[in-house]
């Protein structure tokens, strides 16, 4: 006998075995189809309760609709591509709230606040409750409890005194997938959830929110340490820290020592500006690309493939970085667009002074420079020979290398050029060689401008002959021998 009906036997039978086809298939199962069309909504909802109770991995969902965890959790199989894609659109975007996500708290959000407002009154409750006199026949006084302004609205056993208490609003850290309208539109294309209504829809909704947000806390998390380098100890960070400081290093030794012989030609206005940009377009860039990824890594900005390739990627890559750091990294920028190298040296010192960065630059040491130049010249030496021996190597390639090994013996310097620049190399050296050195040197890029022209063959006898002698040159040529006729 119901509220408005009575039912037979049968009829709770057939809803229980399909109660138990539903949840064997993990699937959902509307009560109102099964039953006769004469039981109310209200009848419907009291039967189903009467067969859920031997079951209890049912779910019950708009009253009469019974489904399971396992068919809930299929309606989130398509939110993990959007989780991840998410969460690296927020890294990106909103990249102070993935600051502090090694710190648990800030991943509970609210819902840690909230549980631990509730902790916390629960003890004053208890606090509060005592017994007033002596021995077992103490008169028990409950005091007046105290109002927690922090303290949700939750809670069925609330205090009168607690009922005005405002809501915990989320902190602003709180990492939130999607708000519960969002989870309804995903759930709605659903094809197993065709033609339900909006009421399925929204509980579906709400018993998905706290395990996507979850689950899209820990995804975010991994990302961020991904990104950042960082274990919970942090030997991660503290290596790629001093990786990053060896290269600067390195490359800054590099660029001071080749900058020395930018400024030894000074009386060729025209060739130390083209040092100087090749130096700011290689080397210069090379460093503070390498510092521009860190700087990168440090505020979750991403770096798309190929964005160093051109002045507009890496331009791109500084305007997403926070202001506290995007004008002095700005600066560096630009600097590498000129032709200065003191411009770039000093916005680079700024860029890595302890207020940014923090990269400590070594000091200037003349016998570690003397060995970064004697491992310059021994390594072109050691690739002359290596050519040498097998056969290879591109002609201008070789003449190339050969003439920045005589510019670093005549000199005493290190020279970094492009191919393009060996011709005024070769003309500045003129007053540093011997007539007979000079006129075999001139004469070898003579061929090779001819090789390179098409005039004659790559393997022309006078070409590989006269390139040969060059190269003893390289090998040979002391200092003593040089300025010749300076």
């Amino acid at each position: 006998m119901l509220n408005a009906c009575c039912v037979s036997e049968s009829c709770l039978e057939s809803l229980a075995v399909a109660v138990e086809e539903c949840l064997a298939a993990d699937s959902f199962v509307d009560a109102m189809t099964v039953l006769p069309s004469v039981v109310s909504p209200l009848d419907g909802a009291q039967l189903v309760q009467m067969v859920v109770k031997s079951h209890k991995q049912a779910i019950v969902l708009c009253d009469t609709i019974i489904t399971t965890q396992g068919f809930i959790n299929k309606c989130a199989a398509p939110f993990e591509e959007i989780m991840d894609e998410k969460a690296r659109k927020d890294m990106k975007m909103n990249s102070s709230m993935f600051a502090d996500l090694s710190d648990k708290r800030s991943l509970m959000g609210a819902t840690g606040d909230e549980s631990q407002s509730r902790k916390e009154e629960r003890k004053k409750k208890a606090a509060a409750t005592s017994k007033s006199g002596g021995g077992t026949q103490g008169r028990e006084v409950r005091s007046k409890a105290v109002k927690n302004k922090f303290k949700g609205r939750g809670g069925a056993n609330k205090d009168s005194d607690d009922e005005d208490t405002p809501p915990v609003a989320a902190t602003s850290k709180t990492l939130v997938f999607l708000r519960l309208p969002e989870i309804v539109e995903v759930i709605e294309k659903l094809p197993q959830l065709k033609d339900c209504s909006s009421v399925m829809y929204e509980e579906i909704a709400a018993r998905l929110e706290r395990p996507l947000r979850n689950k899209y806390q820990e995804i975010a998390k991994s990302l961020f340490m991904e990104s950042s380098a960082i274990t919970p100890g942090g030997v991660n960070k503290r290596k790629q820290q001093a990786e990053l400081e060896e290269k600067v290093n390195a490359l800054y030794s590099n660029i001071k020592l080749f900058e020395k012989s930018v400024k030894l030609i000074a009386d060729d206005e025209d060739l130390q500006t083209n040092l100087a940009k090749y130096l700011l377009k290689t080397l210069c860039s090379e460093l503070f690309n390498a510092t521009l990824t860190s700087l990168a890594a440090d505020h979750m900005v991403t770096i798309p493939d190929g964005a160093f390739d051109t002045l507009e990627g890496r331009a791109k890559i500084i305007s997403n970085l926070p202001d506290s750091i995007k004008d002095v990294t700005g600066k560096v920028h630009t600097s590498l667009n000129g032709k200065s190298l003191e411009a770039f040296d000093e916005a680079l010192l700024t860029l890595l002074s302890p207020k940014h960065i923090g990269i400590l630059l070594k000091k200037s040491d003349k016998k570690r420079d003397r060995q970064i130049q004697f491992n310059h010249r021994m390594t072109l030496i050691e690739q002359l020979k290596s050519e040498n021996a097998d056969g290879t190597g591109d002609a201008a390639t070789v003449f190339h290398q050969c003439v920045v090994v005589l510019f670093g013996v005549v000199t005493q310097s290190m020279l970094h050029c492009s191919g393009r620049m060996i011709p005024q190399i070769v003309k500045y050296m003129q007053p540093h060689l011997s007539a007979d050195n000079y006129d075999l040197i001139f004469t070898c890029q003579d061929l090779i401008i001819q090789q390179v022209k098409g005039n004659i063959p790559a393997d022309d006898e006078r070409l590989l002959d006269t390139l040969d002698k060059v190269k003893q040159l390289a090998f040979t040529l002391k200092k003593s021998e040089s300025f010749a006729t300076a």
